[in-house]
């Protein structure tokens, strides 16, 4: 009796049907950009085609400048991992990429010549306020594990794939070569290893074990699909496993454990904004003792795109 009370269940909960900084090459002279007054616009154009070119880890996320970069994550507990994120790039940041892409020049009247100067700050600050006119490459998500293209194919090569807008990181692990057209046997062979992790869980039946098998993939496969599932893990006490199935999805989509986000504090969904903005494949509320709901946590499960507040910021 005290067995079954423990028994885990899983819920897919489905949607509506709505819709490192590589510099620029220290061995090669870097090319000139002159600012004149009146003309600061056409600087700031000449200079992005520079960037473009000579940084491969600058791109325009949720309108803004960003890049791909390691950051530490409080798991709590006093338990910190190194995660990946998508990191807004500061003003000051971004006066030391464009002083590594380009050599900035002022005219100097008392020596009557053109001289190096740093990046001004209004440049930078200028450039960064100027959405919809960039030429960076759009970045959609990061991903420390292989996975799957819109179109369905593989994406294993690291780095940034244009085809899908998104930035593979191994962070140093080797994955094994993955068939591009595996055989039944093969999938099979997949499915029942998969489902050895949740042998010794108490999944109380076949629709919570083809929920758990869901969520493992979910995150790995998020940026394949137009809208993705939230799934929903309960148990009638505590120590059940609901935690671990989280965990395991967790750590084969990203290598650690998430930081879970608490409900019921203030500003949640200003939170979840800010979590979709990093960029995270995967996002764990904790602690649902009651319905939860909310238009962007309906937004986030049902469309493509949204469109969150950041924390922090009116805008």
């Amino acid at each position: 009796m005290a067995a079954s009370r423990r028994r885990l269940s899983l819920r897919v909960v489905e949607g509506g049907e709505g819709d490192g900084t590589r510099g620029g090459g220290d061995d090669q002279p870097r090319p000139e950009v002159r600012l004149v007054q009146g003309r600061r616009f056409d600087a700031i154009d000449e200079a992005e085609r520079h960037l473009v070119q000579r940084d491969r880890n600058l791109f325009q996320h949720a309108g803004r400048v960003v890049c791909v970069g390691p950051q530490v994550l409080d798991l709590g507990g006093g338990v910190k991992v190194d995660g990946l994120c998508i990191m807004e790039v500061t003003n000051e940041q971004m006066r030391l990429r464009f002083n590594r892409a380009c050599d900035i020049r002022k005219f100097d009247k008392r020596a009557e010549c053109w001289i190096s100067v740093d990046c001004p700050k209004d440049f930078a600050q200028a450039y960064r306020e100027l959405p919809g006119t960039w030429r960076l490459p759009h970045l959609r998500a990061v991903t420390t594990a292989p996975t799957l293209r819109p179109d369905g194919s593989i994406l294993d090569r690291p780095g940034y794939d244009p085809d899908s807008a998104v930035y593979y990181d191994p962070r140093g692990v080797t994955f094994p070569e993955i068939p591009s057209a595996p055989t039944r046997a093969q999938a099979l062979a997949a499915l029942e290893r998969l489902e050895t992790l949740f042998a010794t869980l108490d999944l109380v039946d076949d629709i919570a074990r083809s929920a758990a098998l869901s969520a493992v993939m979910t995150p790995i496969l998020r940026s394949a699909m137009t809208a993705a599932p939230m799934h929903g893990v309960s148990a009638p006490v505590a120590g059940s496993g609901k935690s671990k199935i989280v965990n395991i999805a967790a750590i084969l989509a990203v290598g650690h454990p998430v930081p879970v986000l608490a409900l019921g504090e203030e500003e949640t969904e200003k939170r979840l904004g800010a979590a979709l903005i990093s960029g995270s494949p995967m996002i764990v509320l904790d602690n649902a003792e009651r319905p939860i709901g909310g238009e962007l946590l309906c937004q986030a499960i049902t469309e493509p795109i949204v469109a969150p507040r950041i924390l922090g910021n009116s805008s």
